[in-house]
């Protein structure tokens, strides 16, 4: 987690080049920019019978075999975001889906100490 931010970094990872990375989201998710990244993000409006929130999808502009991408949740709601993960491969494409849960209080972190200010 990235304290300052209250966002989230995702970096995934494959040993061959990525095609695209399909991220969908049962809760609210805002999408923030990435200094780092190498992708083109499109966004669609979720189908109206789903339950789904979140409908983005990452495409490489330049080959790569890792991405990192910022969300931040909304404070009290939970579900799991869903990175499917494309891989650039020739004659077929392969694919793999990586769940990460989401907690209720997702945006809250330990203090050790208290500060001054």
């Amino acid at each position: 987690m990235l304290v300052v931010a209250a966002a989230y970094k995702i970096g995934v990872e494959i040993p061959i080049e990525m095609n695209l990375v399909l991220l969908t989201s049962s809760v609210s998710v805002d999408l923030l920019d990435s200094d780092t990244s190498t992708a083109t993000v499109s966004r669609s409006p979720p189908p109206e019978d789903s339950d789904m929130k979140l409908c983005a999808c990452y495409r490489m502009v330049e080959g790569g075999s890792r991405l990192q991408m910022r969300v931040r949740t909304t404070e009290g709601e939970y579900g799991e975001i869903t990175a499917t993960i494309v891989g650039a491969s020739t004659p077929s494409k392969s694919a793999m889906v990586v769940k990460f849960p989401v907690k209720p209080l997702s945006l809250h972190c330990r203090a050790v100490a208290f500060r001054d200010d």
